[in-house]
């Protein structure tokens, strides 16, 4: 059957059980909704360079959910505990996500000690940027081989849409080869140009991007939010469900229909020298648009929150 999958969420590399609702609604991710369940399910998520506040992990614990968070930075999960009131009733594993993947995954696939989950969440952002090494081709072929084989994973990315030069469109035709085309995108906010995006400069936003790891996961859908979903949170009552405008044709980004793109390994493009995809070979080479992205996210944080108060943090 098609499964029916979360909607957004910002959460950390966890180890998660997931138990139905004695109402049989089916469980949620971080107060997302997923379709009805009939049995026990795992759960890997993470932002592999930022556990940040924790806001995710405790929505999980909330639910009931048993977790266990990769953070890099061992200092985050003390603040996530002491200020941010992150639950203590997890297991916290201090570490580079990309190691810990590519590590997890090498058992072969027959193996008793290679762990496969139903869900994996993957967001990660630092510096104003993501690291590209977290979107290669070959940790994104790893972290497919841990999801079990109608899992979904949720990836997000924060880019700019509009440049053609910007990595988030190396970064969708990755995602979309991987996972053989088998995915749907949702940005954060509406686009600034409804009747296209041809002349917008500039669209920097968040994408969250849900794939299945086979063909009998696939279509993905979602199913409507029930109260216990949305913890008592405005935000979550306001954000949870995903809205059909916000929805990004993946049309162009390869593996449509399901198939594989064709595109070779390597990740080499046409006559433009831009590769099609993320490798490790060619990480480096969208260093100057990062920095651009960085200074472009920098610009939108100083007008949600004055100068005076980042440069004094």
């Amino acid at each position: 059957m098609p499964r029916r999958v979360p909607w957004s969420c910002r959460s950390t590399l966890s180890y998660t059980t997931l138990e139905n609702y004695p109402d049989g609604t089916g469980p949620t991710i971080s107060s997302m909704p997923l379709q009805n369940q009939t049995h026990i399910h795992t759960n890997l998520t993470y932002p592999p360079s930022g556990l940040g506040a924790g806001t995710a992990p405790t929505a999980l614990l909330t639910h009931g959910i048993a977790t266990t968070i990769l953070e890099l930075d061992p200092l985050v999960h003390t603040y996530a505990s002491a200020f941010f009131a992150l639950p203590p009733n997890h297991t916290f594993i201090p570490g580079d996500a990309v190691a810990w993947v590519h590590r997890a995954a090498s058992a072969p696939a027959s193996s008793s000690n290679l762990t496969t989950y139903d869900y994996i969440i993957h967001d990660v952002f630092t510096g104003g940027a993501a690291p590209l090494a977290l979107y290669t081709t070959s940790f994104l072929r790893a972290l497919r081989k841990l999801l079990k084989d109608d899992g979904v994973a949720a990836i997000n990315f924060t880019g700019d849409l509009a440049r053609p030069a910007s990595p988030m469109h190396a970064v969708l035709r990755t995602i979309m080869h991987v996972f053989e085309g088998r995915c749907r995108a949702f940005r954060d906010v509406p686009t600034a140009d409804k009747h296209g995006m041809a002349d917008v400069e500039e669209d920097m936003l968040n994408l969250a991007v849900f794939c299945v790891a086979s063909p009998a996961a696939w279509p993905l859908r979602f199913r409507d939010a029930v109260e216990r979903d949305y913890l008592a949170s405005k935000t979550r009552r306001r954000f949870l469900v995903p809205r059909g405008e916000m929805e990004v044709s993946l049309t162009g980004y390869g593996g449509e229909g399901g198939e594989g793109n064709g595109e070779s390994e390597n990740g080499e493009g046409g006559g433009s020298g831009m590769p099609e995809m993320v490798t490790e070979a060619n990480v480096g080479w969208w260093k100057a648009e990062q920095l651009r992205a960085a200074r472009a996210h920098w610009r939108g944080m100083r007008e949600v929150v004055p100068a005076r108060v980042w440069e004094g943090w």
